[in-house]
């Protein structure tokens, strides 16, 4: 019998190794005038305030045209609006005045992520990783566009990169996982999802799948751990649940 399985996207939660302030960088012969608006910004940029913020960036803009940081810090700006299309037009500026800035890539490509433009946002996370072979966040990003475009074997490369980046990280394995059970490949989804117990005993989401791909094996009585040990964290665990009764009505009790 083939199960069905509706299992929620997530994000690879890696700490970035800076703030968004940390990735800019210094610029010499500003303006004090623009640094002033910059520094406004920044100040309205914390507090959510992203439309007074990107008034203030473009008026840094305007005082010293080719000011880096704020051009970054305005596409962040406009991302956080929604606004991808602008984003992109700032981070390409970005680009333009600093080639080799490998965060701009980085958030260019997020930005192409979130307009649906997964091609784009692959180039730019490839770009992140040829500057920074060891950018887990590329990886993790360019592995869920692979992903999202159905390409589960180079999304499985991507994601194995981050595992051995950062072993002990289990969003990268439950990823992994998931690309794996896109390709039914029950025994390396029993593998990763095994590591994500290991590492969050307490994922309810994790026993239920690893307990699917046990019932797809043929290996009831394990399926049956899985799903039990689910509902015991999550007592409103759906599938859990209705896997469970799935089982006794096919056992006759």
């Amino acid at each position: 019998m083939t199960r069905s399985f509706v299992v929620k996207k997530r994000m690879l939660l890696i700490l970035l190794a800076a703030t968004i302030y940390g990735v800019c960088f210094a610029q010499s012969q500003i303006p004090k005038t623009a640094e002033a608006y910059f520094e406004k910004g920044k100040t309205f940029f914390d507090g959510g305030n992203y439309e007074k913020a990107i008034t203030e960036f473009s008026h840094a803009i305007r005082l010293y045209p080719n000011y880096t940081n704020a051009y970054f810090l305005r596409g962040a700006a406009y991302s956080e609006k929604g606004d991808y299309d602008n984003a992109i037009k700032d981070y390409n500026q970005v680009i333009t005045l600093s080639p080799g800035f490998a965060n701009a890539y980085y958030y260019r490509g997020i930005a192409h992520g979130n307009r649906g433009d997964y091609d784009n946002a692959i180039a730019d996370y490839s770009h992140v990783i040829r500057l920074s072979p060891n950018n887990a966040n590329a990886y993790s990003y360019r592995g869920h566009a692979y992903f999202t475009k159905g390409d589960y074997d180079n999304a499985i490369v991507d994601f194995s990169h981050v595992i051995r980046l950062f072993p002990n990280n289990a969003d990268a394995y439950y990823a992994r996982g998931v690309a794996y059970l896109n390709k039914e490949d029950f025994d390396k989804v029993i593998a990763d999802f095994t590591q994500v117990i290991r590492l969050k005993p307490n994922d309810a989401n994790a026993l239920n799948i690893r307990g699917s791909m046990y019932y797809n094996k043929g290996d009831i009585n394990k399926a049956l751990l899985d799903w039990e040990a689910a509902l015991r964290i999550d007592s409103n665990h759906v599938d859990a649940r209705l896997n469970i009764e799935h089982i006794r009505r096919e056992r006759g009790y």
